[in-house]
């Protein structure tokens, strides 16, 4: 399968992104019966502050990363229509890696009421996914400027 152009894995993940943007809004919609429905499966009573705060965080994180989706498919529909390297793809990289950043913090505060390896590990992905894409970010940018170069000598 090809990376780029008609049928390929980018016509593939901008296609995902909406799809996963969409399953994202029905999930955050059914969010407390999701959480409900998880822990009666666990058969566990944690009670209702941890849950709450399970809610709070995950609104919060579920809403940001449905902006990051956005941010994504549009990045892919310029892919796809063959003009990646424009300084709004590297804007939204730099968003992408802005938007990573609260997620991360948000899951670092909430070690404290969901003591968990899990939501440690959850924020330190998310910072290091924020520091990794603000570098592309950077180099996504520098690309733009040579490229913009490259057209005014040719």
């Amino acid at each position: 399968m090809k990376i780029l152009g008609k049928k390929s894995v980018s016509v593939l993940l901008e296609k995902m992104c909406g799809f996963l943007f969409a399953a994202g809004i029905v999930a955050i919609a059914a969010l407390p019966w999701l959480l409900k429905l998880y822990y009666n499966l666990k058969s566990e009573d944690y009670g209702r502050p941890i849950i709450l705060s399970m809610l709070v965080v995950l609104y919060i994180s579920g809403g940001i990363a449905l902006v990051i989706l956005v941010q994504l498919r549009r990045i892919l529909q310029d892919v796809n229509r063959g003009a990646p390297f424009t300084m709004q793809n590297a804007r939204r990289i730099k968003n992408v890696a802005w938007l990573c950043l609260p997620i991360s913090a948000l899951y670092f505060v909430g070690i404290f009421t969901m003591p968990s390896a899990l939501v440690l590990l959850i924020a330190l992905v998310f910072l290091f996914l924020a520091a990794l894409t603000f570098v592309l970010a950077e180099v996504f940018r520098q690309a733009v400027l040579y490229k913009e170069e490259n057209d005014l000598t040719i």
